[in-house]
């Protein structure tokens, strides 16, 4: 059996996460699953812990509790490592993690010790006085201060010794200033080697035959009848509107290549 104990933390702000959606997925997009190869889905949430002067966060109330069970667990000393998993990260730390992020660039990190909570079941939520929260799904948000009870134990993984920090409950505590992940656009890389055929500039488009007319049929081999000129137009020309299909196309153009004022509004290149 695992050395196990409860902890209740201070308030804190919640600053990743979420209490109400799941993980599927792994870093790699691949579905969660269990040892036994079941499809699985896991809760995390960071909090953020206001620092009040320590040098370490074993020097706190709560960081005493997860650091004596540490030792206690891992009597060959493998908590000594710097790779040891504490789920702990210093807000104010200026290296690169894995995710090529520093802990100080993130929003509510910096001056505040940072844990990461995980579990298989989403937390049960309370307000301050242990009543049931009961404002719908979505309302405490990142950016929001919370206060979590929960448990921690050793991983005992040979490969990665490590501490589980796992949540029951959660108490809301206050709303804050919400925090909006985003993408900053200037790290995402665009550019690169542009393939055949593109061009910085609009390509015009050619412009298409009209479509096939069935020649008019005659019933007798007298040609029809001369239609008689109309007169001149003595009014004012109006304008040709194009629309939209007609792809900026000049009235001109269209015209060059047979298009008539018919089969143009036909096709819903020109305005009747």
């Amino acid at each position: 059996m695992k050395d196990r104990t409860t902890i209740l933390t201070p308030p804190g702000r919640l600053v990743m996460g979420s209490l109400y959606t799941p993980n599927t997925k792994n870093m790699q997009d691949e579905p969660l699953k269990d040892k036994a190869g079941n499809p699985r889905q896991e809760f995390w949430f960071n909090i953020a812990i206001e620092k009040k002067g320590e040098l370490h966060w074993n020097q706190t109330e709560w960081g005493k509790v997860i650091y004596d069970l540490a030792v206690k667990s891992y009597t060959g000393g493998q908590f000594k490592s710097q790779n040891f998993s504490w789920k702990i990260i210093d807000g104010d730390s200026t290296e690169v993690n894995t995710e090529g992020n520093r802990p100080c660039d993130r929003e509510g990190y910096k001056g505040h010790w940072v844990l990461r909570f995980k579990s298989g079941f989403a937390p049960i939520i309370l307000n301050e006085d242990a009543t049931p929260f009961l404002l719908p799904t979505g309302a405490i948000n990142c950016g929001d201060y919370i206060q979590v009870f929960g448990n921690i134990s050793p991983n005992n993984s040979p490969l990665q010794p490590g501490m589980y920090l796992n949540f029951t409950h959660v108490a809301f505590m206050a709303y804050g200033q919400k925090i909006v992940t985003t993408v900053d656009p200037k790290s995402i890389g665009f550019g690169g080697v542009l393939p055949t055929g593109a061009s910085k500039t609009p390509v015009m488009q050619s412009i298409a035959q009209p479509s096939n007319t069935p020649a008019p049929t005659y019933h007798s081999p007298t040609p029809p009848p001369t239609q008689p000129s109309p007169p001149p137009y003595t009014g004012v020309l109006q304008p040709k509107i194009m629309l939209p299909a007609a792809n900026g196309i000049p009235y001109e153009a269209y015209v060059k290549e047979g298009w008539t004022d018919a089969l143009l509004i036909q096709h819903g290149y020109m305005q009747a």
